[in-house]
């Protein structure tokens, strides 16, 4: 088309500019008369389903709305899960000057399976399942039962929603948890020769949710809940292990949390468009014991260890990608955390109950007491080439600031280092090609400590986590 254009230019006879063709448009648009809508029409949904998508657009049949309000109330279903798609069509009554909304609406299954997982070169391989059941009548509910296992995270989680379209559309979530986290010292594909996990975390909760929309891509989500958390760990790295045990923190915790969160992001791992944003302000109170893992004593047994506390815990996370040129996007990340936690029993309790910082897939599975701490800054920038549709070239290099690092005394007790005396790095350069239902991604990375954390992996599908009592 390029080399002919010549030729195909001497055929068009008339021309005009591009400011006339908009200004001629404008005028046109000027003419129609204002969008604002009345009565809706709808083919594909039951009565029921008819009567609970018209109050996302109006709560009265007789109420008058927007564009805007057509909008709002359009992307809302769509985020259901029960509305795979939507077409809407406006026509014009002349009599009452205003729009009939015309919706084709398809409903997805009431009952479905999911299978999935991922495969690593990593321990982190992953396998899914999930069943569920969602229904629309006078409101929306979904009901999910899914699980996931591994060598690294396991978990089962049955989760309840019921949305309900007043005036201020309101979501109510129960979600009832068991997942474990066991981290190992090397990773190999699919080995059974890894060393044993060291530390090892498990936690049961149940939590009620209340969302509510907040700004046009937001929602504002209030929790409550009760946990049970495990912690099982050594405290030495050298051990007898005809004479020791696991040492082993367990907590019962009472909490609740306020979330703002949002995200425009274009992939659920590797985006390259939108942003994600999310700032969690969260209270808990709580009874920590602890149980040493030494089984042979000579001077009797240790007496119980209990201690109580309340602590507030505020966060913020930030994920932002520009398109520099057509091939080159720039992605920044900011995340800020602050903990009034105390200390728990011993150093690795408390580093294993810290905030952590683990921007990238491969840190989410990993236990790294150097990228650990109750108050902490981290920022990235994640340069990223597009090879093609599918393919990307994608460096990904985080900084880590703890306000106060936590250090280890002679006694094996947590104490505060001095503020900002403590620097960390990661960095990641991978090759990704994004599939629908995943992405295969191959990578190298480098952490800062412990010295010489060189890894290099292959990964297919993605790596995701249900839910965490802790935002």
């Amino acid at each position: 088309t390029i080399s002919l254009m010549d030729s195909i230019k001497m055929r068009i006879s008339r021309r005009e500019s591009a400011e006339n063709v908009r200004l001629r448009r404008m005028t046109y648009r000027n003419t129609l008369p204002q969008l604002r809508f009345r009565d809706i029409y709808i083919e594909g949904a039951n009565e029921h389903q008819q009567s609970y998508i018209r109050k996302e657009f109006h709560s009265d049949n007789h109420q008058i709305f927007t564009y805007e309000d057509l909008k709002r109330g359009y992307f809302r279903l769509l985020a259901d899960n029960m509305i795979s798609e939507i077409i809407p069509h406006a026509v014009y009554d002349p009599e009452s000057d205003l729009y009939e909304l015309h919706l084709q609406v398809k409903m997805e299954k009431d009952f479905f399976v999911r299978i999935g997982g991922s495969v690593s070169t990593t321990s982190s391989n992953q396998i899914y399942l999930g069943i569920g059941y969602q229904n629309l009548n006078y409101y929306s509910k979904e009901f999910n039962f899914d699980g996931q296992l591994g060598r690294v995270y396991n978990n089962v989680q049955l989760a309840a929603r019921i949305d309900f379209p007043t005036k201020l559309p309101t979501s109510y979530k129960f979600i009832a948890s068991i997942s474990t986290f066991d981290y190992f010292k090397e990773a190999k594909f699919f080995s059974n020769k890894d060393n044993p996990a060291f530390n090892k975390k498990r936690e049961e909760f149940v939590k009620l949710k209340v969302s509510l929309p907040f700004l046009s891509r937001k929602k504002a989500e209030f929790g409550v809940g009760i946990a049970r958390m495990e912690d099982r760990y050594f405290q030495t790295n050298i051990i007898d292990f005809s004479e020791t045990k696991h040492d082993e923190s367990t907590y019962s915790i009472f909490g609740g949390s306020i979330v703002l969160e949002g995200s425009t992001l274009n992939a659920r791992q590797f985006a390259t468009q939108g942003s994600r944003e999310k700032m969690a302000a969260q209270i808990f109170t709580g009874t920590e014991h602890f149980r040493s893992g030494i089984s042979k004593v000579t001077k009797g047994t240790p007496e119980p260890y209990k201690k109580v506390q309340s602590w507030l815990q505020v966060s913020y996370q930030n994920e932002t990608y520009h398109k520099v040129s057509p091939k080159f996007t720039l992605g920044a990340y900011l995340e800020a955390y602050y903990s009034s936690r105390n200390f728990s029993n011993n150093y690795t309790a408390t580093l294993m109950q810290a905030g952590e910082f683990t921007p990238t897939a491969h840190s989410k599975v990993t236990y790294n007491e150097a990228f650990r701490a109750n108050q902490y800054a981290g920022v990235g920038t994640m340069p990223i080439y597009q090879l093609s549709e599918s393919f990307q070239l994608r460096g990904e290099f985080y900084g880590f600031i703890p306000i106060f690092p936590i250090k280890k005394d002679e006694y094996g007790q947590a104490y505060y280092g001095k503020a900002f005396t403590k620097f960390e790095y990661l960095g990641e350069i991978s090759l990704v090609f994004q599939l629908s239902f995943g992405s295969i991604s191959a990578y190298v990375n480098h952490y800062s400590s412990p010295s010489n954390d060189w890894n290099v992996g292959l990964t297919l599908g993605w790596q995701l986590f249900n839910s965490r009592f802790v935002e």
